[in-house]
């Protein structure tokens, strides 16, 4: 019994969640709420970021802050190039510019994790909720993740290299990139996303 090594993308940035599209005949306030709503509060918005994963499709995206304003990224890191800007319609629904998307943030509540509920991105609401992060590999984690991967789609093999207390990834003809633990098994790297291991008959990679 070997690990197998799946490759994840998220397009959460294309699946933002809401219930319903902003009223267009409502006049909107500079900062693109509705006027006569209170904007978010900073802790507003900072309750709101994780990681989130689609059910449907089993893709992942984060929803973060920066320089005040609220992100989602299409894909588990946080980078600005591949990120969407949410601006407040009130507390819990924001507005994708450009786009007829609207994202509802749902309270948790039953025990359930906090989701993102979406309308304007397709024929059918999208659903995502929001995953529990924190996980510290063992040294005995590390050293059972490392190994060759292959790829038989892109015949290419990879290898996952233990450095020390961390994990890097090599391909050929590019530098390391480095794997940050984010779940149980599962690691984000700029370039590859998340990527997730599981036990299996030999060592692959899909994605």
């Amino acid at each position: 019994i070997g690990m197998q090594l799946t490759q994840v993308n998220g397009p959460l940035a294309r699946r933002v969640a809401a219930v319903y599209l902003p009223a267009r005949s409502r006049p909107q306030s500079p900062d693109g709420s509705a006027a006569g709503t209170e904007p978010p509060s900073v802790a507003d918005l900072a309750s709101k970021t994780g990681l989130y994963r689609d059910a449907a499709t089993d893709t992942y995206g984060r929803v973060y802050v920066r320089d005040g304003k609220l992100w989602a990224s299409m894909d588990a890191g946080d980078g600005p190039g591949d990120s969407v800007e949410l601006r407040p319609i009130d507390k819990s629904r924001f507005s994708v510019p450009g786009s007829p998307i609207v994202a509802e943030f749902v309270i948790p509540r039953d025990g359930r994790p906090a989701q993102i509920r979406v309308t304007g991105a397709g024929p059918k609401p999208l659903v995502s909720e929001r995953v529990t992060e924190g996980f510290a590999p063992t040294a005995n984690d590390l050293q059972r993740y490392a190994g060759r991967y292959a790829n038989a789609d892109l015949d290419v093999t990879y290898a996952i290299v233990r450095r020390g207390s961390a994990l890097v990834l090599q391909i050929p003809g590019r530098p390391e990139i480095a794997l940050q633990p984010v779940f149980q098994n599962a690691f984000y790297g700029s370039l590859v996303d998340l990527i997730r291991f599981g036990s299996g008959t030999g060592s692959a990679i899909t994605g």
